[in-house]
């Protein structure tokens, strides 16, 4: 059997679409809402960000890889373009030896990138990353309970408590919108940590956040001396009328971040939410504890759910693999983790 490997062009893309529903996971988000896929995958020469294994006989697709790459959000971090491997399967009946590798190699050869890597691993997945010679490790996960609340619905946490460090002063915050963006980060630093990767930009918050098609995002200024000199990407998750405030990313030099304990509590005063969480590596966690965060043990007593659609109330590891050049900085906003696994009908 021989077979074509290319990327997936503007024809083909509700073969994907079809085979996302049947060999992926029947009503995964992805193929029941065309949005959604488009800004994830679709590129500006209306091909998409995903590799195909055909049969070449009969044009049958056997597998495919779909990928997110940085430079999606920013066209400026082509140069630093990091690649986040997502939907990657193939068919169990192909018939053909290491056909999955064949698909990482095209990607590999053909979209130019700094790194490459994966977050959400399964237990079953990670060992072959590490045969692949890929970092293999966990983001941690953290959580700050809003103090005006007592009794918490949505997580259980055994000595609810705001982590009290030596005093910090705190930095201040905006909210900024789709409109006013621009304006008012055009002093952050697009370096962020020197040492970290992926690399991100203010456009890249932008796109990534504030012009999603479905989830509403909040960005953050956060403000130092009269001028924005970072952001913080939020979202509010609900269940049964009760919310959660989830931070999934941040653009700034690690002293900023460890100034936002009182950000965080109007924020959750605000959006009456019980907690804020956020998950991360790269971090030191001394920096998450100065401002107000512990520790979430996926082991212990506290159990902090991750999973809103549907809702599960259970600790949730999330997993990652990493190659390439430089110190990953992850936040759960990174690959495709936070994305919405239950699309309203009127999107559909």
């Amino acid at each position: 059997m021989t077979v074509t490997i290319g990327r997936c062009g503007v024809d083909e893309i509700e073969d994907v679409l079809q085979f996302v529903d049947q060999h992926w996971a029947h009503g995964h988000a992805l193929a029941t809402c065309r949005p959604l896929l488009d800004w994830q995958h679709r590129e500006a020469d209306g091909s998409y960000s995903v590799i195909l294994a055909r049969r070449s006989s009969d044009r049958e697709v056997l597998g495919m890889l779909g990928y997110i790459p940085t430079r999606r959000f920013d066209a400026g971090l082509a140069d630093q373009n990091v690649v986040w491997l997502t939907t990657w399967r193939v068919r169990d009946e192909t018939g053909v030896a290491g056909l999955g590798l064949m698909l990482l190699q095209h990607l590999r050869s053909t979209e130019p990138h700094i790194a490459i890597g994966a977050v959400g691993l399964t237990p079953t997945t990670t060992p072959i990353y590490e045969t692949l010679g890929y970092r293999v490790g966990e983001l941690q996960h953290y959580v700050r309970p809003n103090k005006a609340v007592e009794h918490f619905e949505l997580a259980a946490l055994a000595q609810p408590r705001v982590n009290r460090a030596a005093w910090i002063e705190p930095i201040g915050a905006i909210v900024l919108s789709r409109d006013d963006f621009f304006e008012r980060a055009a002093d952050v630093s697009r370096g962020g940590r020197g040492d970290g990767i992926p690399r991100k930009t203010p456009e890249y918050f932008h796109a990534r956040y504030l012009r999603h098609p479905l989830y509403s995002y909040g960005v953050v200024g956060l403000v130092d001396r009269g001028a924005v000199v970072g952001l913080l990407a939020t979202r509010v998750a609900e269940y049964a009328g009760h919310r959660a405030l989830r931070i999934v990313d941040f653009l700034g030099h690690d002293g900023l971040l460890e100034r936002v304990g009182d950000t965080v509590q109007s924020l959750l005063e605000t959006h009456d939410a019980e907690y804020a969480d956020v998950y991360n590596v790269g971090i030191d966690a001394q920096t998450f504890e100065r401002a107000g965060f512990t520790r979430v043990d996926p082991c212990g007593p506290d159990v902090v759910p991750d999973h809103f659609e549907p809702f599960e109330r259970r600790n949730v590891r999330l997993w990652f693999s990493f190659k390439g050049a430089g110190q990953p900085v992850l936040f759960k906003g990174d690959a495709d983790q936070d994305r919405p696994s239950v699309v309203p009908s009127r999107l559909r």
